[in-house]
């Protein structure tokens, strides 16, 4: 399990949780995939 799938599995069972990411993924395409999977941008 990745850390998008962890996300997406949170936002099923808990939709209200915030998701904070710390990642060294640095390409714009791997960024969007991590806010379009529900991580929060606050």
């Amino acid at each position: 399990m990745n850390g998008l799938d962890l996300l997406l599995m949170l936002r099923c069972e808990i939709p209200d949780v915030l998701v904070l990411f710390l990642a060294a993924k640095d390409r714009l395409e791997e960024r969007i995939a991590g806010l379009t999977a529900g991580g929060d941008d606050v």
